[in-house]
């Protein structure tokens, strides 16, 4: 009998807990995702996150741990991907600093680029606060591998719009401007851009286009 997700995952953590070091269970700030914490640091490992897969994923498993390797407390030089506590099929470079603590680990999990299969970002710094930029690493079905994206990288807390499969980014200051990007294939590009604008109580929203070097006003109206 196949064993259920559920005991999958918890078998997972039993694996990740199956060390000398003294392991801190922890949660991840943005999803929720449970992790481990290891105290003092076995092989270098900082923290593992184990994450259940969906099913008839391309990697035919039921988890995948994610495993920041580095220098104690939260120097990140590397990333190990296993699945169902087998030995990794994926090392990653990695140059971060995320908080990893018995209360956060700055993992990120989500599908940004719409195609129905979970990705990962590693917060790159723990001083970063909300607006913090992650190292974002998009998993390819045909080479059954993730990929660091720097596109997607390189902007501060994107969001995954899947209602209109767009990557959303605001930006709070006198004119807050929202950004919206879409994937061609795996090429992220800005789509539209939106300025709020308020003057005497009164706000409209113009709408942008990318053009050559800058931009395009397409509409003024309302903002929804």
């Amino acid at each position: 009998m196949r064993p259920s997700r559920r005991n999958s995952l918890q078998a997972a953590f039993f694996i990740l807990a199956a060390f000398g070091a003294l392991p801190a269970a922890a949660q991840t700030t943005m999803d929720g995702t449970n992790c481990i914490v290891f105290y003092p640091t076995p092989n270098g490992e900082l923290a593992r996150c184990a994450r259940l897969l969906p099913k008839r994923h391309p990697l035919k498993a039921t988890t995948l741990t994610v495993t920041l390797v580095g220098d104690p407390p939260n120097l990140a030089t590397s990333i190990r991907l296993s699945l169902d506590g087998a030995p990794p099929f994926e090392v990653l470079p990695l140059h971060a600093a995320p908080p990893i603590t018995q209360s956060d680990v700055g993992i990120r999990f989500a599908d940004m680029n719409f195609d129905g299969l979970i990705d990962f970002g590693v917060l790159t710094t723990a001083a970063a606060g909300p607006l913090g930029t992650y190292q974002w690493f998009i998993f390819h079905p045909a080479e059954k591998r993730f990929e660091a994206d720097k596109a997607l990288s390189a902007l501060a807390d994107p969001h995954a719009d899947r209602t209109r499969k767009r990557i959303v980014v605001r930006r709070l200051s006198r004119t807050p401007t929202s950004d919206f990007y879409r994937w061609e294939g795996y090429s992220l590009r800005l789509d539209e851009r939106i300025e709020r604008v308020c003057t005497g109580g009164r706000c409209t929203c113009r709408h942008l286009k990318p053009r050559h070097q800058g931009f395009a006003l397409k509409s003024t109206g309302p903002c929804g």
